[in-house]
This record gives C-alpha cells, sequence and structure tokens, in this order.
C-alpha cells in the first residue's frame, strides 16, 4: 500500500511531462483525480480577484474554488500547476475565519490542518483574508500567501465540483485543452 503514492507521482508527473510538451497557450486543464472530483484550471488574460474567481468557478465550472483537505490532493494539484507555465499563483478555496489565526476551507467549512506546514515563508502576513497557491515563487512550490479578496492580480484559479459516479480506485485521467 505504500507503493501507490509512489507509482501514482510518477505517473502523474509522466503524464504532465507529455502534455506539457503539447502546449499550454491558455491554460485550461481539466483534471480528475480517484473518480469523484474534476478540477479545472484557469488562466485569462485579464486581472482577477479572489472574488470574481469563485464567481467564475460557480458559474462556469459549477464548483467551487478547491479545497484540498488531504495531502495527496495538495500533491496532485501542487503537480500539476508546476506544469502550467502563464499564472505564478493559483486562487484556492481558503478564507480566514472567526477565530486569530483560522482559515478555512470553503468546501465543508472545516479549518485547514496547520500541521501540513502549508504557508510560504513568513506568511500568513495578515495583508489579506483569502489564498493563493503559489506555483514557484522563491522555491516555495505549492506554497500558500494570504491577500486581499478584492484587489486584482494576474493570477490562476483553480476549480473543484464533485464528479456524481464516484470511483475510489486510483485512477487518474488528465485532460489538457489550448
Amino acid at each position: 500500500m505504500e507503493r501507490i503514492p509512489f507509482v501514482f507521482t510518477i505517473v502523474v508527473l509522466a503524464l504532465l511531462f507529455s502534455l506539457a510538451k503539447l502546449g499550454n497557450a491558455d491554460e485550461t486543464c481539466k483534471c480528475f483525480k480517484d473518480g469523484c472530483s474534476s478540477y479545472t484550471f484557469n488562466v485569462i488574460s485579464s486581472l482577477v480577484n479572489w472574488k470574481k474567481s469563485r464567481k467564475l468557478c460557480q458559474e462556469t465550472a459549477r464548483g467551487e474554488l478547491v479545497s484540498m483537505e488531504s495531502d495527496e490532493e495538495w500533491t496532485f494539484l501542487n503537480i500539476t500547476i508546476l506544469n502550467l507555465t502563464k499564472a505564478g499563483e493559483y486562487f484556492i478555496g481558503l478564507k480566514k475565519g472567526e477565530q486569530p489565526r483560522e482559515w478555512r476551507w470553503l468546501s465543508n467549512k472545516s479549518a485547514m490542518n496547520t500541521s501540513q506546514k502549508r504557508w510560504a515563508i513568513g506568511e500568513p502576513t495578515g495583508d489579506g483574508n483569502c489564498v493563493v497557491m503559489l506555483r514557484n515563487y522563491s522555491r516555495q512550490y505549492g506554497k500558500y500567501n494570504d491577500l486581499n479578496c478584492l484587489t486584482s492580480y494576474r493570477s490562476g484559479y483553480i476549480c473543484e465540483r464533485p464528479v456524481h459516479s464516484c470511483n475510489k480506485g486510483m485512477t487518474y485521467t488528465i485532460y489538457m485543452y489550448t
């Protein structure tokens, strides 16, 4: 059972590197993990803020900004964004909670697991209530940065929606649209 994450990582890396060779003009990619969630990675040419990204996920992907509640899900998404080149950061579904130093996922309102050490060095700084996942900022691969929800940035965003026919197997299929 311990070999599955290693084998999974190798398979996903091989798929992503082969897809990267195809090019990624507008960097919209749909990825399916475990047959339970559909992920869409989006980068648009105009500036966008966290609130607008969330609205776009709800309207176009019929979902929500992604919530990463497991290490496996974070690894999958981190490897995927490392192979995209149009954005240095992606809005995710993590938002400041009611209590000090509390961050909650949009999907089920669960608190972020602080033992996972997902924040970039020096973060959160308290300059915002919303979060982006960094692609490669000073080698901070997949780490989080808090920022203002209403300030527009040249960022991407990751949408997630449940897939109704859920297979709990280790099947990963990645589709890249350019």
